[in-house]
């Protein structure tokens, strides 16, 4: 009769050896298969250097509109000041800077168009012929005035009657 019992006992010994050799021989294989990086790793890097390209791409769209801005800025202080604006601000604060185009010299192509367009739209925004400042009252010139118009207007000059005036100081005359 065959002992069955033999027989298991030995074909369990052979499995565990036959195991024992497939660990062995995996261990061995398991460095040429691997790959380098996994595919999670993979990705994860990739979103991560997608993130950061989204805010290197952001931080040079928000560095262009300051450049541009700042250009503008500059250029309508420049031009403002030719065309009588009160205040340069103002002028900025009409302009639409998407209408406006910066050339490869740093020029705005479209300026000086655009500012006359906003003086014609808003002419309170201009100075007015015969208008004094309210901190230098000598800026203003009246229309057609000499020099020596104004320095009588502002100084006083050739008044006969010290309460008639036409400006500058009084100084009361010591007798």
């Amino acid at each position: 009769m065959v002992d069955y019992k033999a027989e298991l006992e030995k074909l369990r010994k052979a499995l565990a050896e036959t195991n024992r050799e497939n660990a062995k021989r995996r261990k061995q294989l398991r460095p040429m298969n691997r790959p380098k990086h996994s595919a999670s790793r993979v990705d994860v890097r990739l979103e991560k250097a997608q993130a950061a390209l989204a805010e290197l791409e952001k931080r040079a769209a928000d560095a262009e509109r300051g450049r541009k801005q700042a250009l503008l800025e500059k250029a309508v202080i420049a031009k403002a000041g030719a065309l009588r604006f009160n205040n340069a601000e103002d002028a900025i604060r009409f302009l639409d800077p998407e209408k406006l185009e910066i050339g490869d010299d740093g020029q705005v192509i479209g300026l000086e168009d655009a500012l006359k367009a906003i003086a014609k739209d808003r002419p309170y925004l201009l100075q007015q012929p015969g208008q004094v400042g309210a901190t230098n009252p000598g800026r203003g010139n009246v229309e057609g005035e000499t020099d020596a118009q104004k320095r009588a207007r502002l100084w006083g000059v050739g008044a006969s009657d010290p309460l008639r005036v036409n400006g500058g100081v009084i100084w009361p005359n010591k007798t």
